[in-house]
């Protein structure tokens, strides 16, 4: 891992910690109900958890770069209405038991673990500074009520802010937007913190009463952020994180037949990894999927959410993308993987590939009116702009 990157982890590591110890040390003695508050806490991160255990394992595999906790629901609520010291055991039992339940069975690299519950500590920290340099009397009524959004605004802004920035470092072809995520994410995360902020007001309005109330009213509604999620995402393919053949027919033939209708003009490009073949030869399935990863985020680089990008498999990409210039949208893509080199971690060590790709473009409806009949026509300029050797183009119309 880069230099910067790694400083970047061990700090935040070192003053969550610091903070935990320090809030420990200066905090109020809790009481029996903050205890009570806390375990009801982590027992709703449990049960959403256990409900959620499949869900969660599919989202964190299809999600290309950042992905949104949903136990921010349970974190977050804990800043509002528990002491710091009480609300960061509820974030470490409650990533304690996601590790064990989630991100183990997923394979998920335990420091990208200690880091994510880092990063959540000391937003939870900074939330109860906040709180108590402004010690409101009530956070639902008078003045207090708006630093229920400030809250939330907060605890967005420290832990987004410091995944962004490791990602960043650690991976300098990655844009901050493809980082920070499109907006269903953005949706997610604000619809969870939301549902944190209404478990926080009924905890606070009722006190223990509440929590009989508040917690499986947050387990819907968090079931049902959860199930908007899997529904957006159910045509994505999990190994590379773009739509599938059946995922990305829908939407091809939706762009097509706008194309139709208005006369306009659309893109229509096969994309093909020129090393996959090798690469999977060689050094097996799990790092030709590395690579293809890094096709595919080039892709997305260059391309927008409203363009239908998919992934058919092996080395093949494909991509309708309405109202553009089929030969330049090659050329970009052609400069975007050149300039994302995969690391590669063999058994021999490291190995760093420079990538390329073949592409046939051709053009609806000059090529055809259906998302069928332009892949095809597409696929034969592939044909032939794999004659012409590695990294090269061809469009349908032109002499080989």
């Amino acid at each position: 891992m880069p230099p910067r990157a790694l400083a970047l982890i061990v700090t935040a590591e070192l003053v969550a910690v610091l903070g935990l110890i320090a809030n420990a040390m200066v905090g109020p003695p809790p009481t029996w109900a903050d205890g009570l508050t806390a375990l009801m806490l982590v027992v709703g991160g449990i049960v959403h958890t256990e409900i959620a255990r499949w869900g969660e394992r599919t989202r964190r595999k299809v999600t290309p770069v950042r992905h949104i906790d949903l136990t921010s629901v349970w974190t977050f609520s804990s800043a509002l209405i528990l002491p710091t010291e009480i609300a960061c055991g509820v974030v470490l039992a409650t990533y304690a038991y996601v590790h064990a339940r989630v991100l183990r069975p997923s394979r998920t690299p335990i420091y990208r673990q200690l880091y994510s519950t880092s990063t959540v500590l000391l937003s939870v920290q900074a939330v109860g500074l906040l709180l108590r340099l402004t010690s409101p009397p009530s956070l639902v009524a008078g003045w207090g009520m708006t630093l229920l959004p400030a809250s939330a605004v907060l605890y967005t802004l420290v832990n987004s802010s410091l995944i962004v920035a490791v990602i960043v470092l650690a991976t300098p072809e990655a844009t901050v937007r493809a980082v920070v995520g499109r907006g269903s994410e953005v949706a997610v995360e604000l619809a969870t913190l939301v549902v944190g902020t209404f478990f926080a007001v009924v905890v606070t309005l009722f006190g223990l009463l509440g929590l009989v109330v508040a917690l499986p009213a947050t387990l819907l509604l968090q079931w049902a952020i959860l199930d908007w999620q899997l529904a957006a995402q159910a045509g994505i393919d999990e190994r590379v994180g773009l739509h599938n053949a059946a995922a990305w027919y829908k939407q091809a033939k939706h762009l097509l037949s706008r194309t139709n209708q208005h006369t306009g003009v659309s893109a229509a490009l096969v994309v093909e990894l020129d090393q996959g073949a090798e690469i999977e030869k060689t050094y097996g399935r799990e790092l030709n999927t590395d690579a293809l990863r890094v096709v595919a985020e080039a892709i997305l680089d260059v391309t927008t959410r409203r363009d239908a990008v998919g992934w058919f498999g092996e080395s093949m990409f494909a991509l309708v993308v309405p109202d553009t210039d089929g030969r330049s949208l090659a050329m970009r893509i052609h400069s975007a993987v050149a300039r994302r080199p995969v690391l590669l971690h063999t058994p021999d060590g490291p190995l760093t590939v420079a990538l390329t790709v073949t592409i046939g473009v051709a053009e609806a409806p000059r090529h055809g009116r259906t998302a069928t009949a332009v892949l095809e026509a597409a696929e034969v300029a592939l044909d032939r702009a794999r004659k012409k050797g590695r990294g090269s183009q061809h469009f349908t119309d032109e002499a080989i």
